[in-house]
Parts: structure tokens; sequence; C-alpha cells
């Protein structure tokens, strides 16, 4: 084989190398924005998932609030309603006081 062909020969298989990194490089890009796409899609999902369960965490402690608040408000007008003051005897009681202050 004469060098000529011998260069050619190798020219040739340095091309398909090059055309074989080429290929190899193409096909790695597409695989690695392939797991990338996977792995947003999960991490949305996740996201997701965790954002659906705060809200409803969220909701039940609103309502378990609102709801001690309901009772803990019906409780002190209760106890406010019980503890009306008897206006005759306060008034008496406001009467002596004052005369124990400013005898006649």
């Amino acid at each position: 084989m004469s060098s000529k062909d011998l260069l050619e020969r190798l020219f040739d298989v340095e091309r398909e190398a090059e055309d074989l990194v080429e290929a190899a490089r193409t096909e790695a890009r597409a695989k690695t924005e392939a797991a990338k796409a996977s792995v947003r899609a999960l991490v949305d999902e996740s996201r997701a998932k965790a954002q659906a369960a705060a809200k409803d965490e969220e909701s039940a402690a609103k309502a378990a609030i609102d709801d001690a608040y309901e009772k803990s408000l019906e409780s002190f007008k209760a106890a406010l309603e019980a503890s009306r003051l008897d206006s005759e005897s306060f008034a008496a009681a406001c009467r002596d006081a004052i005369a124990e202050l400013f005898p006649r």
C-alpha cells in the first residue's frame, strides 16, 4: 500500500472517529436533557404534593383555631352573662361606700 493510500485510509478512520464522537456527544446531550426533564417533572410533582399537603394542614389548623375561638367566645359570653351585677345591690353598696367616705 502506498503512503498516499495509507494517509487517505488514516484520514478516513479519523473522520469516522470524529463522526462517532459527535454521535456520542449528541446522544449524551439528548440523554442528559431527558434526565433533566425527568428530574424537573419529579421536583414539580413533589412540590405540588407538598404545597397541597401544606394547604390542607393550613386549612385544618385554621378550622381548629376558628372553632377554638368560637368556643372561647361563647364561654366568655356565658361567663359575662352569669356575672351580671344586681343593680340594686350595686347601687346600695355604692351609697354605703360614699356614706362612709363622706359622712353627714
